[in-house]
């Protein structure tokens, strides 16, 4: 069974980590992955699943995506993994649904049922379909934030560490 990287709403920061914090995936997702890994780890951590990117992408808040997983699939629905680096330390990661396979109602639903048991919560959802089909998740497992967004067409998983309490 296959575990996913859900959305964060809010930015993470490394500061809150304890060196070498487990990026608590469950067992079946890349156990070898901690949070604030090095580019370098991580490529190690997942030898030939991980590709660097040619022209790392530098987004507004100053973080980098430089590394990927061109396909992983969550409950039956394919993604793109991007691994996200905070001053050079893995500080997110991000999936969201293929180009060309539009995502629906119904993969949400699958994908928040597969998320709530592998978080042993119901987590949190927010729902909002007064201009768009808009559904978001939310669950805070020990050692990590993991997320969940849909608006018709898209979704995206994000893992990121624990927010300040």
């Amino acid at each position: 069974m296959t575990r996913t990287i859900p959305l964060t709403a809010a930015l993470a920061t490394l500061a809150l980590l304890a060196p070498g914090q487990v990026l608590a995936l469950g067992p079946s997702v890349w156990p070898a992955l901690r949070w604030a890994m090095s580019e370098g780890q991580v490529l190690k951590a997942l030898p030939g699943k991980v590709r660097r990117l040619e022209q790392p992408e530098t987004l507004a808040d100053g973080r980098v995506v430089s590394l990927e997983l061109e396909r992983h699939a969550v409950a039956g629905v394919d993604f793109r993994v991007r691994f996200v680096f905070e001053q050079g330390r893995l500080g997110l990661v991000s999936l969201k649904t293929l180009a060309g396979q539009p995502a629906t109602g119904a993969d949400y639903d699958r994908l928040r049922k597969h998320l709530s048991d592998a978080c042993r919560s119901p987590g949190s959802e927010r729902r909002d379909d007064s201009t768009t089909d808009l559904r978001e998740a939310r669950w805070d497992p020990p050692g990590q934030r993991v997320d969940l967004k849909f608006i018709p067409g898209t979704l995206v998983i994000q893992y990121s560490p624990p927010s300040k309490p």
